[in-house]
């Protein structure tokens, strides 16, 4: 709990923060506890199967839907961060997450994994099926993308900035440890000999996996605004703690042109 305010604690408009995850994870929370619902449904044969609209699990359902949303709302407002104050962080955030919104809206880690086992018939498995290591090659691949990226904005952002590129990054790790970590320790699971054990099993760790996912994403996405309202609320003149907006260079070169034209005609 301690944890978790100091990372509230670390948001540039902690109120906003907190103001935008009481609107969407309740969303999240209905979606998760329908599901349960209709699966219980389902295995008291009331229903013949979850709806793929109304099921966590999958590509197709709203909740999945909801998390595509919120993928756009930080690239939008990471974009026009970029755009408006030229930190090389917020850029960076925004191609992450377009690469999170395409693998997760063109499945791209699942249709890679065909590709891989296609072109790499003799793929070392280390105890997983063919599937899942076919997976683990695409997020690596994609993983060599996004690590010299996410790098490079910090790198090239100002030390002022790092607050907010701290709390973009941690709703950034919470996601790759649900959606990537958690999903490949799932795995031994598929070795139990007991098949109805497996199968809750399963079914327990993919409600987990989806809650988790859900949870940053909604996290990631108020932390966004909340980023986009302290830096609005900077260049209004109110406090926020992060120093002055940079002026833009045509700003500066207007100015000059105006000392210039008063001193000529001081002369």
């Amino acid at each position: 709990m301690l944890q978790m305010q100091r990372l509230f604690n670390l948001a540039p408009a902690p109120e906003v923060l907190r103001k935008f995850l009481i609107v969407l994870l309740p969303v999240d929370l209905a979606f998760l506890l329908l599901h349960i619902v209709l699966r219980g449904f389902e295995a008291a044969e009331v229903i013949e199967k979850v709806p793929p609209l109304l099921s966590v699990f999958g590509d197709v359902g709203l909740a999945e839907r909801f998390n595509h949303a919120k993928w756009i709302l930080i690239v939008v407002l990471m974009v026009a961060l970029f755009r408006r104050l030229r930190v090389a962080a917020f850029l960076a955030f925004a191609v992450i997450f377009l690469l999170i919104l395409a693998d997760d809206a063109l499945r791209l880690h699942e249709r890679g994994s065909v590709v891989v086992n296609t072109f790499w018939p003799t793929m070392p498995t280390f105890g997983m099926s063919k599937g899942e290591m076919g997976e683990v090659v695409i997020w690596a691949a994609l993983g060599v993308v996004a690590v010299p990226v996410i790098l490079w904005g910090l790198l090239a952002t100002e030390r002022r900035w790092w607050r907010h590129a701290a709390i973009m990054l941690a709703g950034l790790s919470g996601l790759v440890f649900f959606g990537v970590v958690f999903d490949i320790m799932q795995e031994p699971l598929h070795y139990i000999q007991t098949p109805g054990v497996t199968y809750w099993l399963l079914q327990l760790a993919g409600l987990v996996e989806s809650a988790g996912e859900s949870f940053f994403a909604s996290f990631t996405a108020a932390s966004a605004i909340a980023i986009f309202y302290a830096c609005g609320r900077l260049a209004d003149g109110r406090h926020s703690g992060i120093g002055p907006l940079p002026v833009p260079r045509h700003q500066h070169v207007a100015v000059r042109s105006q000392h210039r034209e008063v001193r000529r005609k001081e002369g």
